[in-house]
C-alpha cells in the first residue's frame, strides 16, 4: 500500500498537478480527472467571448483570439504533428518556441506576436485558476517544490 501511495504521489509530481489530499486519493484510487487539452479550452474560451460581444467584448477581440487559435493550431501541427496538446505539457520552452514560430515562420511583427502570446497567457491563467495546471515554482505547504 505504501508503494502504491508513493507511486500515486510520483505520478502527480510528474504530471505537474497540484498535490492535495484529494488529488492524492483520486490518483491512488485511479479516480483521476480527465485530461484537458489546450486547443479545446481555447475554443471554449472563444465561444464565451463570442456570446459576450456587445456586452463587454468587441468583435475585434474575438477576431484576435481566433487568429491566436489559428496560429497555435498551425504551430502544433507543424512542430508536434498534432492539433492539440495536454495542458500539463505546456512549459516555457513551448511558449518560446511558439513565439519564435510566429516571428520567424509566420513573419509576424513583435507587437502582434506579443498579442498572441498574451492570449495564450490568458488561457494558461484560466487553467491555473481552475487548478487544471500548476505553475512552476509553486510549493507544498511544507515548503518543498511541486516539481
Amino acid at each position: 500500500m505504501q508503494t502504491n501511495l508513493r507511486n500515486a504521489h510520483q505520478i502527480l509530481i510528474a504530471s505537474n498537478r497540484l498535490i492535495t489530499i484529494e488529488s492524492l486519493c483520486d490518483q491512488f484510487t485511479r479516480k483521476t480527472d480527465k485530461s484537458r487539452y489546450l486547443m479545446k479550452i481555447f475554443r471554449d474560451h472563444n465561444s464565451k467571448i463570442k456570446a459576450l460581444i456587445g456586452n463587454g467584448f468587441e468583435a475585434n477581440t474575438l477576431k484576435g483570439y481566433n487568429t491566436s487559435e489559428k496560429h497555435l493550431t498551425a504551430f502544433l501541427k507543424k512542430h508536434y504533428g498534432r492539433t492539440d496538446i495536454e495542458i500539463n505539457q505546456l512549459n516555457l520552452a513551448f511558449i518560446n518556441d511558439f513565439e519564435f514560430y510566429l516571428k520567424a515562420e509566420c513573419k509576424i511583427t513583435g507587437v502582434s506576436a506579443a498579442k498572441y502570446i498574451k492570449h495564450l497567457k490568458t488561457i494558461v491563467n484560466h487553467c491555473v485558476a481552475n487548478n487544471w495546471l500548476v505553475p512552476s515554482g509553486r510549493r507544498h505547504s511544507d515548503g518543498t517544490d511541486f516539481n
